[in-house]
């Protein structure tokens, strides 16, 4: 069966998305649409500017080549067919990956009558497990505490937090510690971005450490990372999973780290690694190690993606939490997409909902007449 294809160029705004080096209001986005035999797909290419390693103009021009030329599909096959179609895409282009791949599940799922999560890992004992919790951003530390209690009170647990601005790095610590003294059972997890200075780390590691962090991301960039030895906190991999190259050689540099304990845990991006199946043979990689008995665990995350990229990594979150002896808080939260953005059916208030009557990607699709 070969589909018909076409790209859609689309702009999604976003608030209250940022790191410590720059903030986004806008994504421009790109569409990928698959028809066949009276269904469709879709999936979402948007690289997020001065973070994924791919932009969106190289991204569209693999992407129409691809059009051009649809891939045949089995519907017998979805997996096989979805990585054969994303590895006629260069794998410096991952979010050209993430999006025909996503296409072509969503559309092999709907033939079929499966959702997505499913097709990446089978039933499962999926009918044992809870939905994942969900972990939501503070997107600044300015005004902690108001947005940590707009999260809480919806449910949340766990609460991410964006640190490593370098001319608030001491507002940043009284911060964390007054959110510490507010909700002594929340869980917080830090993400640095890289944008630690190293002159400082060990000390803001250790003042992290007396807020009982659940992990800190990526305190360090590049090399000076992989040389961080004994902190005293635990760590988690997240940009540098991309840097190292595609699929699970992106956690080579970092076997001693995993042999060591030092990762409790790997944050992955579909649109930034390569999509869905890269994402799950690193989860899978990760877990054949372990940390206090536990096997490292899999966090999904997103690049500030639209709704269909969103809904696609919220799929990655439910097929990681059926794999997982302890699933971990997804990093998929979506405050930071207005509601007029669209429907993102898969997250729900503080976890994850999978819902069994929508095949595929689960978004309401018409197929073209």
């Amino acid at each position: 069966m070969t589909p018909r294809a076409r790209l859609e160029p689309g702009t999604v705004r976003i608030v209250g998305a940022g790191n410590a080096r720059r903030t986004w209001s806008t994504r421009h986005v790109l569409h990928l649409r698959l028809e066949a035999a009276g269904a469709a797909g879709v999936g979402e290419a948007a690289p997020l500017p001065g973070y994924s390693p791919d932009a969106l103009e190289a991204a569209g021009e693999a992407l129409a080549r691809w059009c051009a030329a649809p891939p045949s599909l089995d519907v017998d096959a979805p997996l096989q067919s979805a990585r054969r179609a994303s590895e006629r895409i260069p794998s410096a282009l991952p979010s050209a990956r993430f999006a025909a791949e996503t296409a072509v599940l969503d559309l092999l799922g709907r033939l079929r009558g499966e959702p997505l999560h499913r097709l990446l890992v089978g039933e499962a004992d999926a009918a044992t497990r809870e939905p994942p919790p969900l972990a939501g951003l503070v997107a600044s530390l300015d005004d902690a505490e108001e947005q940590a209690v707009r999260l809480v009170d919806r449910g949340l647990g766990t609460l991410k937090l964006k640190v490593g601005r370098a001319e608030r790095l001491d507002d940043e610590v009284e911060a964390l510690e007054r959110l510490r003294a507010r909700w002594p059972s929340v869980a917080l997890r830090l993400d640095a971005n890289g944008a630690l200075p190293p002159a400082r780390v060990d000390e803001l590691l250790e003042r992290y450490a007396a807020v009982a962090p659940e992990l800190v991301e990526e305190p360090l960039a590049g090399a000076a990372l992989r040389r961080l030895h004994r902190p005293p906190v635990p760590l988690a991999l997240d940009e540098s999973l991309q840097d190292a190259g595609p699929g699970t050689a992106g956690l080579a540099p970092f076997t001693d780290w995993l042999a060591e304990g030092r990762c409790v845990a790997v944050v992955l991006k579909p649109a930034a690694l390569g999509g869905l199946l890269a994402c799950l043979e690193l989860a899978r990689a990760a877990a054949r190690h372990r940390v206090d008995g536990r096997a490292v665990g899999a966090i999904a995350s997103h690049t500030f993606d639209g709704p269909v990229g969103l809904q696609a990594a919220a799929a990655l979150g439910l097929a990681l939490a059926l794999e997982a002896d302890r699933p971990l808080a997804a990093g998929l939260d979506r405050s930071y997409l207005p509601a007029a953005a669209g429907e993102v059916p898969l997250v729900g208030a503080a976890t994850l909902r999978p819902d069994r009557a929508r095949p595929g990607l689960g978004l309401d699709l018409e197929p073209d007449p």
